[in-house]
Parts: C-alpha cells; structure tokens; sequence
C-alpha cells in the first residue's frame, strides 16, 4: 500500500486535531485555567497568592498568626482570601472585610473605601508581591514604619469595598 506525502501529511493532521482535547495544553488544560476572580476558605500566607492576582484576606498577616516577634509558631487562622485578577465594584462578598493584602498582578492596584470605586483610595505600585500584613492605621509615632499600611495615616482595615486593577 502506497500513500503519497499529501495524504500522510493529512493523516497525520486529523489525528493531531482529534487528539488535541487529551494533548498537555489542549483545550481541555485551557479549560482548567484559574477563574478571573476566585475565593478560598482557610486560604492563608502570602505564597497562596497566585501570580497575577490580588489577594484580599481575612486577618492580618494574610491569616496567619504567631511568627517572628511572636514566640508562638505560625499557623493559620482559619480566615477566607479573595484573589481577582480583574477590577471588581462590589468585592463579591469580602466588601468590608479585608485585614492584609497583596497585590502580585505586577500592574498599579488601586483600592477604594467606596463602592463603584469611588471615597478614599490608594494606589500600589505595580511591583509584584507588594504586599500588606495589616491594614490597620500605624500607632502614634510610628507612621513611617512597617508594616503599618497602605497609608500609615488612614486605617483601611475592613475598609475596601471596590479595587481597580490598572
């Protein structure tokens, strides 16, 4: 049996189309990408932000507790983080909440006090792995230090209620 180049090379071609589903980065691995926007329950450390997105969580420390200065070890204190990769109004549910921060994106991140991005904001820099352990305003006379943030001055703990993704 003899099959000329053309027919190989078709052959070869629909086999390829017909496998591609199974194939590693067919449209079956497309598929399985992360959400724009996802929420994890008892989501803790700032490793469990992904690359690309900005991590709202629970508690401070990206809900963890214990750790340097503390003499206790660190673990996890069971709160929730939200992680979107594009702007969001409304926060879908962790409105209000959000006690530490990251913003791995690698583009300027502005956060807002108000709904539909409006009220008081701030703006990240578009560094990757920028990133607030507390939200809370600094005490007296510690204003310039860290980890007090984003603004040492503003206490944006349980304050976010839209961000913006630049």
């Amino acid at each position: 049996m003899h099959i000329d180049r053309a027919r190989g090379l078709t052959v070869v071609a629909g086999l390829l189309i017909a496998l591609a589903p199974v194939l590693p980065g067919g449209p079956v691995a497309a598929a399985e990408a992360q959400p724009d926007t996802f929420y994890v329950q008892g989501g803790h450390g700032y490793e469990a932000c992904p690359d690309g997105y900005l991590c709202i969580y629970d508690d401070v420390q990206w809900n963890t507790k214990g750790g340097f200065p503390s003499k206790e070890p660190k673990s996890a204190t069971g709160g929730s983080m939200w992680a979107t990769k594009v702007s969001d109004p409304n926060l879908n549910g962790m409105s209000d909440c959000a006690s530490s921060l990251i913003n791995n994106t690698g583009r300027r991140v502005t956060i807002y006090q108000d709904h539909k991005f409006s009220g008081h904001s701030f703006t990240t820099t578009a560094r990757r792995r920028t990133a607030y352990g507390t939200l809370g305003q600094a005490p007296a006379g510690k204003a310039d230090q860290v980890p007090y943030g984003p603004e040492a001055t503003f206490n944006w703990n349980d304050q976010i209620t839209s961000v913006k993704i630049n």
